[in-house]
């Protein structure tokens, strides 16, 4: 004698049924008694009467007002036979509702149409057995008419899979309220980032996503979707290079958004004599957009020449392979050639950033891996949340500027919460491996570590530092000398950060021999080069533990 209970068919909230099927016997006919063995409070069932060959009879168990799943012992009895024990397996049907006792309607009675399922949970009514279940599609949802049109089980990806009927999947079903999705919830929220809205801008400060009309669009939002052009600046016929898009923004404007993608171009940026010239633009996407210049030219060349004005401002890309990464010429006037690079990250160059006679601002920008780091020649310069690392070589004839070169004469020149480590001059050269000041400059809460060949590291004459760290700091202004922190450069290093290459500082030292805490808040930035707020005192460099 045999028996086996098939999978478990639900009736929602009340019953799971369990099919009998034939097992193995000896042909004879024989009479069977199927019963729950010591089922838990509140669940029970029936015994049933069936036979040894029977097919399909229903042994149902009764979970009415539970919730939770169970796992059951069931036993055929026949006379003459041993009892066979069989486990049953029962899941709750009406999640994500926790009380069966309302998953059919709200007063707990069968529905006829979805307006008797006001649960969010279950909003739809099953029209075969007229109960209240999630919804399977956005066909489902659309007639309610409250603005959930869309169904949460067809959005996949890492979207949450709730089964409720939403107002959005994507931020795309939030573009018109200025808005982004909140995809846990599928509800239109306020944004916090630009990559979080359909248009690419997000304004922090109200949490409104912008109006893709007040922009100029290049490239796909897609990541890899290819771009037919030649493009009309919108978001859906956006242009297909960096160069169309920044001439049409300084035409009309507008900020010009660039999705993530690899733009192979030299920018170019030489308005006509006596013309003013402004344009800003903003990466955006999974990573940032890299432009990297065919032929190893310059990358982003800005040239004033005879114009009245010339104000770029890029944020958020990824700037390499070029002769100059970020060049800038202006005049004997910096303020009428601006250069803003911020959140970026410039690298593979013969030179990082070359500037000539301009204004100069730079922030949280990572400058690394190019023969040269930093060169401003009479320049106006903020530089804020640096990290120039490991540009330059020995061997390399271009490595002449080590991390950062000023030269000349400044109006106003401020290097503030920056780390310079491990950039190196080719051998003979006379600069600074780490930073060359000019007068006056504002020198404040920087590290200066294992940067290599040339004068010393920091000038302290001309810099005139203050809560920093570097070897020959010397204990005046709030610095912290590092001679005494390691045996070498590899061991200071040791001491102050994480671990090679990672600059964050580490916890748990003592003054001199840590970052963490030692600087000062006054003309500080409020945010570490990857965002993060800063207590105060600060720690010395662009990060915080």
């Amino acid at each position: 004698m045999g028996f086996v209970l098939g999978n478990s068919m639900y009736r929602p909230c009340s019953q799971a049924s369990f099919t009998l099927l034939p097992g193995p016997h000896d042909g004879r006919r024989i009479p069977i008694t199927v019963s729950l063995v010591n089922p838990p409070s509140g669940i029970t069932a029936a015994p049933i009467q069936t036979n040894s060959d029977a097919d399909g009879a229903q042994f149902v168990v009764d979970i009415a007002n539970l919730d939770g799943n169970y796992q059951l012992t069931a036993v055929a009895e026949s006379p003459g036979y041993p009892s066979v024990e069989v486990p049953l397996f029962v899941f709750v049907t009406c999640w994500p509702d926790v009380n069966c006792a309302t998953c059919l309607t709200p007063s707990g009675t069968a529905c006829t149409t979805d307006a008797d399922c006001t649960m969010a949970d279950s909003p739809i009514c099953d029209p075969s057995f007229h109960v209240c279940r999630l919804c399977y599609e956005n066909t489902e949802c659309a007639p309610h008419g409250d603005g959930r049109a869309l169904c949460q089980r067809l959005s996949g990806g890492d979207i949450y899979d709730s089964g409720q009927c939403v107002e959005c999947l994507t931020s795309s079903d939030c573009i018109g309220r200025r808005k982004t999705c909140d995809t846990m919830v599928g509800t239109c929220a306020q944004c916090t980032a630009n990559e979080q809205c359909a248009s690419g801008q997000c304004d922090v400060a109200s949490g409104e996503c912008a109006d893709p009309s007040t922009l100029v669009y290049v490239g796909r939002s897609t990541y890899g979707q290819s771009c037919t052009g030649p493009g009309s600046g919108t978001l859906t016929d956006p242009f297909c290079t960096l160069s169309d898009g920044l001439a049409y923004g300084a035409s009309v404007g507008k900020t010009v958004v660039v999705w993530t993608n690899n733009y192979e171009e030299k920018i170019v940026i030489a308005p006509a004599a006596g013309q003013s010239y402004r344009v800003s633009a903003v990466g955006v996407g999974v990573g940032q957009p890299e432009i990297a210049s065919p032929g190893g030219t310059v990358v982003v060349d800005v040239r004033l020449g005879n114009a009245q004005l010339v104000d770029v401002s890029l944020e958020n890309f990824y700037i390499r392979l070029g002769t100059d990464g970020v060049s800038c010429q202006g005049g004997a006037t910096p303020s009428a050639a601006k250069i803003s690079v911020k959140r970026s990250n410039v690298s593979s160059n013969h030179i990082g950033v070359h500037t000539v006679g301009c204004d100069v601002t730079l922030d949280r920008d990572t400058i690394e891996d190019n023969n040269s780091g930093v060169l401003l020649e009479s320049s106006d310069f903020t530089l804020t949340n640096l990290l120039v690392a490991d540009n330059g070589a020995p061997g390399y004839d271009a490595s002449l500027y080590g991390g950062i070169t000023a030269t000349g004469t400044s109006a106003r020149a401020s290097l503030t919460s920056s780390t310079i480590v491990f950039n190196r001059l080719k051998s003979g050269a006379t600069n600074s491996a780490g930073v060359a000041c000019v007068p006056g400059m504002t020198f404040v809460d920087n590290v200066v570590v294992g940067n290599q060949g040339g004068a010393p590291e920091v000038d302290i004459a001309t810099c005139a530092p203050q809560y920093s760290s570097f070897v020959g700091a010397g204990s005046a202004n709030g610095n912290q000398d590092l001679t005494n922190c390691g045996a070498d450069a590899t061991a200071i290093e040791s001491a102050l950060f994480v671990s090679a290459f990672n600059y964050r500082p580490k916890s748990g030292g003592l003054a001199p021999c840590t970052l963490v805490g030692l600087g000062t808040a006054a003309g500080a930035p409020t945010v570490t080069i990857d965002g993060k707020l800063r207590p105060a005192p600060p720690s010395i460099g662009c990060y915080e533990p």
